[in-house]
């Protein structure tokens, strides 16, 4: 198969100023060939031209990480795996909710002392403080949350309240079950499966009768005064700077259990770990910045789409309004 050069930005801005067979410099029709190539070259290498890569000196810091990562990791790791061999998973729906809350605090506090440890990772948490004020108005919480690298579900769990995260639950790709570590935490903590029919990137199929299994599981959480954290983008997001467009299925269960709403977006997780590159931790500045965007989600459906609109086109309005506010965030802290 012939080789296709990968054209990076910085190419692809000099060659389009210089102009392409004559045609003015800087024009549409100047990049479009460019465009075109690096597109071939995308689909051919399954990796985005655009997309910057690490450093080889950043492998000293990726594998300290890792390390470190691990060892605070594998203490509960063995809990939770002599606990299932042994047969000592509680059979009642509240004792594994007790058992969830315990691992779920417990990673908590080991990946803040990983992230501690990894010094040369600064994250600015400020941005995260009004987040210790979520929940106190008796509602169930939603956290709407960015995803531009792997690095996000650890800060996400590091930068929620104690007090939040204990009985806080996501939606997860099913296939992370199967990880060796992450995937037996996962289930005693009691995130959910999300069964897509496939694994490639950008298909979002998902085996119906499953997700509704997951969707009753889900509501049950809910009901017993569970919080809900949710990546509403759905997949990582090469071009994390701007925001794409929000799935509305999540948005659905905020508005039927009337859901105090709140956004968290993160700057910086990219540059620690590019979704291009298998292992993360390399020296990097996070900042973040949360804040609530609606007090009940249910009255800012109806405010925004309207009292007789029903709940897929409230879900729809509360999608936009969401991510123009998140994106207007995300410009305040971006870089």
């Amino acid at each position: 198969r012939e080789r296709v050069p990968s054209l990076r930005g910085r190419d692809l801005r000099s060659m389009t100023a210089a102009g392409v067979n004559g045609t003015a410099a800087g024009s549409p029709a100047a990049a479009e060939p460019l465009l075109q190539a690096d597109r071939i070259a995308s689909k051919a290498t399954g990796v985005d031209p655009q997309t910057p890569r690490l450093p080889c000196w950043t492998w000293v810091f990726r594998f300290a990480f890792l390390l470190i990562l691990l060892l605070c990791t594998l203490p509960i790791w063995v809990i939770v795996l002599l606990t299932d061999v042994c047969g000592c998973v509680p059979g009642s729906a509240e004792g594994r909710r007790r058992r969830g809350r315990f691992i779920g605090r417990a990673i908590a506090v080991a990946w803040r002392l990983a992230m501690r440890l990894s010094f040369w990772i600064r994250i600015d948490r400020a941005g995260a403080e009004p987040l210790h004020d979520a929940g106190k108005s008796g509602r169930k919480v939603f956290v709407a949350i960015n995803h531009a690298s792997f690095m996000d579900t650890p800060l996400a769990c590091i930068l929620t309240p104690i007090r939040l995260i204990g009985d806080s639950k996501t939606l997860m790709a099913s296939m992370h079950y199967k990880m060796p570590i992450l995937g037996r935490v996962a289930k005693a903590v009691g995130h959910l499966p999300v069964p897509f029919r496939s694994n490639a990137r950008g298909e979002n199929a998902v085996d119906k009768e499953k997700m509704a299994q997951s969707l009753a599981m889900l509501d049950e959480h809910l009901n017993h005064d569970g919080h809900l954290l949710i990546f509403p983008e759905g997949d990582l997001n090469r071009q994390w700077r701007t925001l794409r467009q929000f799935r509305v299925g999540g948005l659905e269960t905020c508005i039927r259990h009337d859901m105090e709403v709140w956004g968290l977006v993160l700057a910086g997780p990219a540059e620690c770990w590019p979704e291009c590159e298998p292992l993360g931790g390399a020296p990097a500045r996070i900042s973040c910045k949360a804040a609530m965007l609606y007090s009940s989600g249910k009255d800012a459906g109806v405010e925004l789409a309207g009292p007789d609109a029903d709940l897929r086109t409230q879900a729809l309005a509360l999608a936009a309004d969401m991510k123009r506010r998140m994106q207007a965030m995300l410009d305040e802290i971006g870089r």
